[in-house]
């Protein structure tokens, strides 16, 4: 391999001796009613609004946070102006 250029998947032997039978969840199926009744339940605004964004996307946590603002369309003067002064 030369300096800056890679020629191969470094993770390739690695991944490929991981036995991945063991690393996968049983997670439990929710009905779409079972869902809507669970983000009700949540007091928090700001909970509520994660929660409802990774119900309708079906994301886990860690893709649903990094979402960035500017590629979110909220028609609000405080948001705007909010994008404005963060450039």
């Amino acid at each position: 391999m030369k300096r800056g250029i890679v020629d191969a998947n470094p993770a390739a032997y690695v991944l490929d001796n991981i036995d991945n039978a063991e690393s996968k969840k049983d997670y439990p199926e929710k009905t779409v009613a079972e869902l809507g009744a669970f983000i009700k339940w949540i007091p928090d605004p700001y909970y509520r609004a994660a929660c409802t964004v990774l119900a309708k996307w079906g994301l886990r946590k860690g893709e649903a946070l990094n979402i960035d603002l500017p590629f979110l369309h909220l028609d609000h003067p405080a948001y705007a102006e909010y994008l404005d002064e963060r450039g």
